[in-house]
C-alpha cells in the first residue's frame, strides 16, 4: 500500500502565519512522514540525505508494529541569520516481542530554511 504524502501547508497560510506556527507545520509533516514510513517525504524534509541512511530506516521501519511519532516543539530561535528549531520526537511502536515501547529522543536542534514548499531541515545540522 502506498504511503499517504503528508500535506504541507497552503501558501496563504503560510505567508500569514507565524514564525512558529511554520515550525510547527513542519513537525507536524515531519512526524506523518515518519508515520507513514515515507522515505521520500523525509528527503523533502532534508531528514535524510543519503541512501544509506534511506537504508538504515527502511531496516527500521521492518521491524515496528503499531508505530506511531509525535514531534514536540520545545523552541526556536534565530542564529546569526539562521533559524534553529529544537524539539523531542517521541516514537510508540510494538517490538518484535509484542511488547509496546515508548521512546523520547534527546532534544534534537536543526537549523531550518524557507523553500518555495515550506519549512524543511537544512543540510548538515543535526
Amino acid at each position: 500500500m502506498a504511503a499517504r504524502r503528508p500535506p504541507a501547508p497552503r501558501k496563504a497560510e503560510v505567508h500569514s502565519a507565524s514564525p512558529q506556527e511554520e515550525v510547527r507545520w513542519l513537525l507536524e509533516r515531519y512526524a506523518a512522514a515518519w508515520r507513514a514510513r515515507d522515505i521520500q517525504a523525509l528527503r523533502d524534509l532534508g531528514q535524510i540525505s543519503s541512501e544509506r541512511a534511506a537504508q538504515a530506516l527502511r531496516r527500521y521501519f521492518a521491524d515496528l508494529e503499531d508505530f506511531d511519532v509525535e514531534g514536540d516543539l520545545l523552541g526556536l530561535r534565530s542564529e546569526g541569520g539562521r533559524t534553529i528549531v529544537r524539539f523531542v520526537r517521541r516514537d510508540r511502536f510494538r517490538d518484535p516481542s509484542g511488547r509496546m515501547v515508548l521512546e523520547e529522543s534527546p532534544p534534537i536542534e536543526k537549523e531550518v530554511v524557507q523553500t518555495p514548499e515550506g519549512l524543511r531541515f537544512a543540510p548538515g545540522r543535526g
